[in-house]
């Protein structure tokens, strides 16, 4: 079984490391955004060696300087979260927290290098103030871990994936899977290591001068003695590197893939051998108004220029021909440019001004705050607080 174990280690950490190098390298893993590629990869490769270092080289030096890096497994998890998708997450919150710890963690880690290397329950006699610092600092380490990959998932499944442009589904999708299952998997790591710190504490026969029962120092002897608790966090972490590479195989974010929109928006520039007459043009130009200012269409919040070119009933290209040379902007600014309009009258609108801003954005057709605001500046020069205060001036 121990043997078993050790190859699940080992097995983990090469697809851990080989994961990490590939999403690195591989420029068509979330195409258009490398930093949140790097974010997963730096992510993966720590959580390799945090693996590695409580494989063979417990309490050793090279253990020592993998542990220092510990902390930040979350963290990493989280920043690439966020950069994926742009989450509504104060990240400057986080890194001031988790850097502060990281300051604490390394400062433990040096002061108390010798009794660190050389820790083991097992010989304790007494429970010292060093001994609290060791075990509180391990603890704090994985329980912030594993609350930032949780807080990820939180946030992901407050949200629905119509919030989200449609190259960003795949990626919804991915990170509500992965961060799922990386959040059971740290909770029964911290279960795991706080059942092992009851056994070690409160039932060492020398720390607390007790005698146990034949069935709790069975328990005792197994998970403490035997050292079988490092087997099962090993393991637990195997399967973490291992669980992300299962859905990178099920989800296909690290396929060579362009999205329809990138595809749609091609055909903008394919107007050289175009067939499109002038009266065609402005039959297709009434029937856009027609669908934006009389039938509201801009309001879907999954509106895509082939739902605009079902309800004409004409080509895609020369649906997309015509926006472009009458407006000299791209579909998704097109259609954003109706939605800000209404989103200013709404805003200015004493009738609903008890309506948030948000709630507004919503209501226009905007999926996401983030997209809401960019949009909104982008034609006013204002954001939407700032247009409403200076209305009401």
């Amino acid at each position: 079984m121990v043997e078993l174990f050790d190859q699940f280690f080992l097995f983990g950490s090469g697809v851990g490391f080989l994961l990490a190098c590939y999403v690195m390298v591989s420029k068509s893993t979330h195409r258009g955004n490398p930093v949140a590629r790097y974010y997963l990869a730096a992510a993966i490769l720590v959580t390799v060696l945090n693996l590695l270092g409580g494989k063979d080289f417990e309490h050793s030096n090279l253990n020592w300087i993998l542990y220092f890096f510990y902390p930040l497994i979350g963290l990493l998890y989280l920043l690439y979260a966020q950069k994926l998708l742009n989450l509504n997450i104060q990240i400057k919150k986080w890194c001031y927290s988790v850097g502060l710890f990281l300051v604490i963690h390394i400062t433990i880690l040096l002061s108390l290098a010798d009794l660190w290397k050389s820790y083991d329950f097992e010989d304790l006699v007494e429970l010292t103030v060093h001994d609290f610092f060791i075990i509180s600092d391990y603890y704090i380490a994985l329980f912030l871990n594993s609350y930032a990959v949780y807080f990820v998932l939180k946030k992901i499944r407050s949200l629905s994936i119509k919030e989200f442009k449609e190259k960003d589904h795949l990626n919804f999708v991915w990170l509500k899977k992965i961060f799922g299952t990386i959040t059971v998997i740290y909770f029964a790591l911290l279960i795991l290591i706080m059942f092992v710190t009851v056994l070690e504490i409160l039932f060492n026969p020398i720390v607390m001068g007790i005698e146990m029962n034949k069935f709790t120092a069975a328990i005792y002897y197994f998970v403490v003695k035997t050292g079988a608790y490092v087997k099962i966090e090993g393991f637990l972490t195997a399967l973490f590197i291992l669980s992300i590479a299962i859905w990178s195989m099920r989800i296909p974010v690290f396929a060579s893939y362009q999205p329809i929109v990138l595809e749609e928006e091609k055909e903008v520039k394919k107007y050289a051998k175009s067939t499109l007459k002038e009266d065609q043009s402005d039959e297709i130009w009434n029937q856009i108004k027609e669908l934006m200012e009389d039938k509201y269409l801009y309001r879907n919040p999954t509106l895509r220029l082939s739902d605009l070119v079902q309800e004409i009933g004409k080509p895609l290209p020369h649906v997309s021909q015509v926006i472009n040379e009458r407006m000299d902007m791209t579909f998704l600014d097109f259609v954003n440019q109706y939605r800000v309009k209404e989103a200013k009258e709404l805003l200015c609108d004493e009738k609903v001004k008890s309506m948030t801003i948000l709630a507004i954005a919503y209501e226009v057709g905007f999926n996401s705050k983030t997209t809401f605001y960019t949009s909104f500046k982008k034609v006013t020069g204002q954001t939407p607080s700032e247009y409403r205060k200076s209305k009401k001036k």
